[in-house]
């Protein structure tokens, strides 16, 4: 629909300049609907509400608007190896551009495959370019949109690390734990270390399991942890590239109900020492860990077991009044018991 000073696209209507055209317009066009092709729009100010599409090109190709460009609303831009016009979407403004943060540009590939190239020209200017867009990305990418030399829109991209979606941890009914997890994509992907811990502050590594190197697709993983502590597990995942870089998941945890039978801790309330007895066939070394109430170790003390109940004081004049958690790990075995150290 046309007046006397404007040309209007309305929503859901499409307006396409076909190559070497020229749209004339005494002042300003405002897009709510679809303007595509590859010609040239002439107007003091070209304006794309949100809501609206600007779709340069014909598979690729570029659209010129001679005036000032304000986008609000969204512009598809394909992208493939070569020059602009010809492999990739351009628009060319005789004016300034001004994107607002809301303005979302949506990336494409061409054929499906990524370029070679990374950095793409896809607004140039011979006014200003302002303005912070959205950007959406294909499956697996990601990246960035700046403006150099203050009159071209660029965007880099580069394919996503892996991306983990999901990281579950389930008791199973013959006292195991499963670990399931799931990648959206991988990059250089080497593999998972699997650690375990009983606080959340120390951790051992208890299995590894390989990555798929780079995919673009969903993978599945699974590993079994068939001899989990009493109490509480807490497991993650350490995810390694093939350059030794890695980066830790999400903390999922797992309660076992506690045997305590065997293992004691008196007085409670507390003094100044606590007796720990102890009732276990494990030989070797056992570690009592003692938290205070924000989870923080405040002592730490190693036991030597020979396979007979066991007795000991443990000193615990230093520490203030409040409630702890002691916890004895022997091999596979774990205890754990509030205790309450009293002050006069």
């Amino acid at each position: 629909m046309s007046g006397q000073n404007a040309i209007w696209v309305e929503s859901g209507a499409s307006l396409t300049v076909q190559s070497a055209a020229t749209v004339h317009a005494q002042a300003d066009i405002t897009n709510e609907g679809t303007v595509d092709g590859e010609g040239s729009i002439s107007a003091a100010q070209f304006v794309s509400n949100g809501g609206s599409t600007v779709d340069p090109g014909a598979s690729p190709g570029c659209i010129s608007l001679a005036g000032d460009f304000t986008s609000s609303g969204t512009i598809k831009i394909e992208l493939a190896d070569g020059t602009a016009c010809t492999n990739f979407d351009q628009i060319q403004v005789t004016g300034n551009v001004s994107l607002a943060n809301q303005a979302l540009i949506e990336i494409s590939f061409i054929g499906g495959t990524a370029p070679t190239a990374s950095t793409f020209t896809i607004i140039t200017a011979t006014g200003t370019i302002i303005g912070n867009p959205m950007i959406t990305w294909p499956a697996g990418y990601t990246g960035t949109f700046s403006i150099v030399g203050g009159n071209q829109g660029q965007i880099s991209f580069s394919l996503l690390p892996v991306e983990l979606s999901e990281f579950e941890a389930q008791l199973m009914d013959n006292g195991s734990v499963q670990l399931e997890w799931q990648t959206q994509s991988e990059t250089n992907n080497r593999g998972f270390d699997i650690e375990h811990g009983t606080n959340g502050l120390h951790w051992s590594k208890i299995g590894f399991v390989a990555g798929r190197g780079h995919s673009l697709t969903n993978n599945q993983y699974t590993f079994r942890h068939a001899n989990p502590a009493q109490g509480t597990n807490y497991y993650r995942l350490r995810q390694i590239d093939f350059n030794g870089k890695s980066e830790y998941s999400n903390l999922v945890r797992v309660e076992i109900e506690t045997d305590n039978r065997g293992f004691h801790l008196y007085p409670n309330p507390i003094t100044d020492n606590v007796i720990l007895s102890l009732d276990s066939d494990f030989t070797g070394e056992a570690t009592f860990l003692l938290f205070d109430g924000t989870g923080k170790l405040v002592k730490e003390q190693m036991l030597s077991l020979d396979g007979n109940p066991f007795q000991t004081s443990i000193g615990l004049m230093e520490l203030p009044a409040g409630l702890y958690l002691a916890q004895v790990h022997a091999g596979p075995e774990y205890w754990q018991e509030r205790i309450v150290v009293k002050r006069p």
